[in-house]
């Protein structure tokens, strides 16, 4: 999460029961996550495996529905 804060993040998170976990880091597209991620517009859609391996920078949503089956089920 690239937001600048953390507080609308939270709020955000709680209010519709997000069950997935976030990273988050005070600063925007300059944080240490946005910088360390080459993340240089928004959105940006990442595919990151369990050991947090990048696996694709460029993720369509074709690309997620072939690909997570054959993911997940490592």
């Amino acid at each position: 999460n690239l937001d600048v804060t953390a507080n609308p993040v939270k709020q955000y998170l709680t209010q519709h029961n997000v069950p997935w976990q976030q990273i988050h880091e005070d600063g925007g597209l300059e944080s240490p996550p946005g910088m360390a991620f080459g993340i240089i517009s928004l959105p940006t859609m990442l595919l990151v495996d369990r050991n947090g391996k990048v696996l694709s920078r460029s993720v369509s949503l074709d690309f997620l529905k072939k690909q997570l089956p054959t993911l997940l089920s490592k």
